[in-house]
């Protein structure tokens, strides 16, 4: 994002707390587009002579996350254990697809982990458990 909320000097002995609902507050009304469209927006701050850049991520409605059939499929056997080689041969597609898949995944659920991402769909019900096998 090209614009960024000017430099603010903030005190040391602010909780952090109040730090995320006062930077949410302000780039909720600085940038209600950015949220909006964009998902996410900047702001650069200095706390004790140190300088930092703080990234803040839009997370959508759960309802408003759609997983495909293939998805849900590469969802279940990651949360069976298997990697992704293995995946590829039950599906018959090559690792690097089911790599994009699961990446594709991580940007839809807003995790950055196999173990964060099925702790997600489990706690939000995004998909249906697997019927067992008989």
């Amino acid at each position: 994002m090209d614009d960024k909320m000017e430099d603010q000097n903030l005190p040391a002995s602010i909780d952090t707390q109040e730090l995320t609902r006062q930077i949410r507050d302000y780039l909720c009304l600085q940038y209600p587009q950015a949220l909006a469209h964009q998902r996410q927006a900047g702001v650069d701050f200095e706390v004790d002579e140190c300088r930092y850049h703080l990234t803040v991520v839009a997370v959508p409605p759960q309802g408003s996350i759609t997983l495909s059939p293939r998805e849900r499929e590469i969802i279940h056997l990651v949360a069976e254990g298997h990697p992704n080689k293995t995946i590829g041969k039950l599906l018959d597609i090559s690792p690097w697809t089911v790599a994009t898949h699961v990446k594709r995944i991580f940007t839809k659920l807003n995790v950055s982990s196999r173990s964060e991402m099925i702790a997600h769909v489990m706690k939000y019900g995004l998909v249906a458990p697997r019927k067992p096998e008989l």
